[in-house]
């Protein structure tokens, strides 16, 4: 148990010096799609925790539901900051764990990381690229993952624009993401 500590000590000491070198500004949906060299609407299949350097990070393995630009293909992985090492959890603020079943909409760059040959995808500015799809008032949203706020979004009691601004994350519904590939 106390070496479970000193480890635990450690990896949150190593964390807090790289997360003080992070800050990301918001971007707006116009700054998202400008720099997204693929947009699709995904569906996690499976995870895969990558273990090596100083930070653990998750390979998700999706299925393309639509692609609503760039490459086709029927599948996406996914490689965002965080996951298990051991017995322990990295969480990067900002960038959401996806999880089995999960369905968003990505804005994705692409990845110097490969698995298995295969090329891979990171979301524009970690989870400002991921919008959860929640169903809400007989339409489908696109709500960014920051901060609970897909949750958030879908038991707001108020008007749709209005539960958005007070969230401060952007969301709009899916039909104005629906958009010919190369817009």
């Amino acid at each position: 148990m106390r070496r479970a500590a000193i480890v635990l000590l450690l990896f949150c000491l190593a964390l807090a010096g790289t997360a003080a070198a992070t800050t990301l500004r918001q971007l707006t949906l116009a700054e998202l799609k400008a720099r997204a060299a693929r947009i699709a609407e995904l569906e996690v299949v499976s995870t895969i925790n990558e273990e090596g350097g100083d930070m653990p990070f998750t390979l998700a393995v999706c299925r393309v539901r639509r692609n609503l630009r760039g490459p086709a293909g029927d599948s996406v992985v996914l490689r965002v900051p965080g996951g298990k090492r051991g017995d322990l959890t990295a969480l990067v603020p900002g960038a959401p764990l996806p999880e089995v079943g999960d369905v968003f909409v990505a804005f994705l760059e692409a990845d110097p990381a490969a698995y298995r040959g295969r090329p891979v995808w990171r979301p524009v500015a970690l989870g400002q690229g991921m919008f959860a799809l929640v169903e809400r008032g007989g339409a489908t949203w696109a709500i960014q993952v920051l901060d609970r706020a897909p949750e958030r979004f879908r038991a707001c009691g108020d008007a749709a624009a209005d539960c958005l601004r007070r969230l401060n994350v952007l969301g709009l519904p899916l039909a104005e993401l629906d958009q010919p590939a190369g817009e």
